[in-house]
């Protein structure tokens, strides 16, 4: 692109792109388009520099000494820089029919600073704000809908970048550092580094979300199947040897890990890791994954998973952790992929949910099964999220917690 199209698309000035050029900040190649959309990523960055009252010049004399470079843009930020669009976010609501309070109340909910009305979108602004117009349409849902729709979003992928620049900036910028390697030359390293793991990252990003949404989907898929069978008056079947399935839920363990610095934070996963593995191992019970703040458990003998449940609970603050709280539930269930699906694993998880810190909560199922592994105390019939009929619950005290036999 010319001069005056990098001005126009970065939303500055052809004197200011002529000036970055003086001052070595952007390099004019040969040919009738001396610029490319990577420039983009140059002219904000020293936009904002000037804007916080950092001298450009002090920079471009830095730059000519040879101990400052540029070059590293290019391969940390992602992709090209997006240009500004020819029109401005009330315009771009108004096409789309999306009130401005809801444009407000996505970009808050997504953590993204709040735009102006008169303010000039970027292009990705425009693919995000027509998507989020097309689901509304798709899904026929209204603007509270459209809202809620992002609430889930920008917080947790937030979250994954902070970590991965957290990561990049300790393991990967503060290695070179700490071998010696002078600022400049670190800059220029980590560029093409910062390329190559940026591309391997998304593809494993991809790949894990989309397993978790298939796994997910396939649990609502079973649930359903299940419905239908139980509104037609099919009986479930009931295993003579049902197994069982656990949650553990360690509140706060998320805000703990995220407070502690990466060091502490990497400690706590290990000891979490390490302490349900082994405990589980101890009363035959399988680790199924770990769920942000809890566990999810396998067990093919119910009596093995409250006497599990009683133990962790017990471990859990002398390891350093949050207080636990437990969830069981027996029953069928299906197996896909080493996971487990079905109204059992909602049930248990929903169980969990309800428990309080320290408490072990089992469904009546678990009693009738597992009589031996505890003393029960009767809860009673209890409304549980997302389960259309009260369930009775006991909780478990402890009183072997041997493996069952």
């Amino acid at each position: 692109m010319t001069a005056a199209e990098l001005a126009r698309r970065s939303g500055t000035t052809p004197e200011t792109v002529e000036r970055l050029v003086g001052l070595g900040i952007l390099e004019r190649r040969s040919g009738e388009a001396p610029f490319d959309g990577r420039d983009i990523h140059r002219v904000r960055f020293a936009d904002a520099i000037d804007a916080a009252g950092i001298p450009l010049d002090d920079l471009a004399a830095l730059v000519e000494a040879g101990e400052y470079s540029f070059t590293f843009i290019e391969g940390v930020f992602p992709d090209e820089g997006r240009p500004l669009l020819d029109t401005t976010f009330g315009e771009l609501a108004s096409r789309n029919g999306l009130p401005w309070d809801v444009v407000e109340q996505m970009y808050a909910n997504w953590g993204l600073a709040m735009p102006k009305m008169t303010q000039r979108p970027r292009e990705d602004d425009e693919r995000a704000l027509s998507g989020r117009a097309e689901v509304r349409d798709l899904g026929g849902l209204d603007d509270e809908g459209l809202v809620a729709a992002t609430r889930f979003l920008g917080e947790n992928i937030r979250r994954l970048a902070v970590s991965q620049v957290s990561f990049f900036r300790e393991h990967v910028m503060g290695a070179l550092l700490a071998r010696g390697l002078p600022r400049k030359e670190m800059l220029e390293t980590v560029g093409p580094l910062a390329v190559r793991m940026r591309a391997s990252s998304a593809a494993l990003r991809n790949w894990v979300y989309d397993r978790h949404l298939e796994a997910l989907t396939f649990q609502t898929a079973i649930e359903e199947v299940e419905a239908v069978l139980t509104e037609a008056g099919y009986p479930q079947r009931r295993p003579a040897g049902p197994p069982a399935i656990s949650f553990v839920d360690l509140g706060g363990y998320t805000r703990m890990t995220q407070e502690a610095g990466d060091r502490v934070a990497v400690e706590l996963a290990a000891t979490l890791v390490e302490l349900v593995r082994r405990t589980a191992a101890g009363f035959r019970g399988e680790v199924v994954k770990l769920l942000g703040d809890g566990v999810m458990f396998h067990f093919d003998e119910p009596a093995d998973a409250v006497a599990c449940g009683l133990e962790l609970v017990d471990a859990a603050e002398e390891h350093g952790l949050p207080p636990a709280r437990v969830g069981v539930h027996a029953g069928a269930v299906v197996t896909r992929d080493g996971d487990y699906f079905g109204q059992t694993v909602n049930l248990a998880a929903r169980i969990a949910d309800y428990a309080r810190p320290r408490e072990v909560l089992v469904s009546a199922d678990v009693v009738a099964l597992a009589e031996r592994a505890a003393a029960y105390e009767p809860i009673g019939d209890i409304g549980l999220r997302g389960v259309t009929d009260p369930v009775t619950l006991y909780r478990a005290l402890i009183r072997d917690s041997s493996p069952a036999g």
